[in-house]
């Protein structure tokens, strides 16, 4: 238990379509419908709530110049407030370490590119990196790689006026090394685009030839899913030595998290380049609004609690999910 514990009290892309992490219910719906609906809603919530909170604990007692914004995190959604007509309201943080709010980011960013890259000729994916780096050359070396991409993709533009591409700045930790991989993952629009972009990359940085991360495959829907999930994992997952069918979830250490954090601070993830149009991914912090069918007799208060991993309404004891 860590110390912020022991101080208090104790639509979203799915498989089968693309919905966010459901700001509000559409108001044609049955109550029936709805009630269902904001149940689920609920549900998914409060299950990346729980998730988020068991890593900003250890993040908060860090101490450091990024504690508010891991307490604003600790504070997103922790409050719900539900009037007697089953309006449900919370606000979020906002923040890139959240869950629940790069649930909802990640489905902005879809539901924006996705109609233009389904449009394209073919989808390619493509992996560029470099060497593994220590913390005090991670900043020049992230600076290094968005240099040069640059000024490779105007080799490929004037090459290539018509290519289309969306890159994405992705930063992992290696348990053996203690070192950092930051490394790009790339949506382009035709196969020769990714190949020139490879080929040029691996020229640019001859080291690079010996890393088996750079890769060019044929990509598809999920690779667009997959290139909007996180800036950076925060947790690896080996098979256990004893059983090649069990895994074990190997969790970054606090320091390691809110290293890359604060390397990542204010700096754009997601860049769109050629006749790609630009998507915000922005949101208003009071949009978690959730419409059930639940008519009640007075407003509600609920407050999440974590041992619980849900909302519980402090003066019945009843739980929200």
């Amino acid at each position: 238990m860590t110390k912020i514990r022991e101080n208090i009290d104790c639509v979203t892309p799915s498989k089968k379509g693309v919905a966010l992490d459901t700001l509000a219910q559409l108001d044609h719906i049955t109550p029936e419908a709805r009630s269902k609906n904001a149940l689920e809603t609920l549900t998914n919530r409060a299950k990346y709530k729980y998730f988020t909170n068991e890593i900003i604990y250890p993040l908060i007692d860090l101490k450091n110049t990024r504690e508010k914004s891991y307490w604003n995190t600790f504070h997103c959604v922790r409050l719900l407030q539900q009037d007697t007509e089953g309006v449900i309201r919370s606000k979020y943080c906002k923040n890139r370490i959240c869950i629940v709010c790069n649930r909802i980011r990640t489905a902005i960013l879809i539901n924006g590119y996705l109609p233009s890259i389904t449009k394209w000729k073919e989808i390619r994916f493509l992996t560029l990196s470099r060497p593994n780096v220590n913390l005090e050359n991670l900043l020049d070396e992230i600076q290094l790689q968005q240099h040069q991409f640059t000024v490779i993709w105007r080799r490929l533009k004037r090459k290539y006026p018509n290519a289309q591409a969306l890159r994405k700045i992705e930063i992992t930790w290696n348990w053996k090394t203690k070192q950092y991989h930051p490394h790009f993952h790339v949506l382009l629009n035709d196969y020769k685009y990714s190949t020139f972009l490879l080929d040029n990359w691996l020229k640019d940085f001859p080291t690079a030839l010996r890393y088996k991360g750079n890769m060019d495959i044929k990509g598809n829907l999920n690779s667009v899913m997959e290139l909007f999930k996180y800036m950076t994992k925060i947790w690896k997952t080996e098979k256990a030595t004893s059983n090649t069918d069990e895994k074990i979830v190997l969790p970054y250490p606090p320091q390691i998290i809110d290293n890359i954090v604060g390397i990542m601070h204010k700096k754009r993830t997601i860049q769109s380049y050629g006749k790609l149009k630009k998507v915000d991914d922005d949101f208003e912090n009071d949009q978690a609004t959730v419409l059930s069918n639940e008519i009640r007799d007075k407003s509600s208060v609920w407050v999440w609690e974590q041992d619980c991993k849900t909302w519980v309404d402090l003066e019945t004891g009843e739980l929200r999910t």
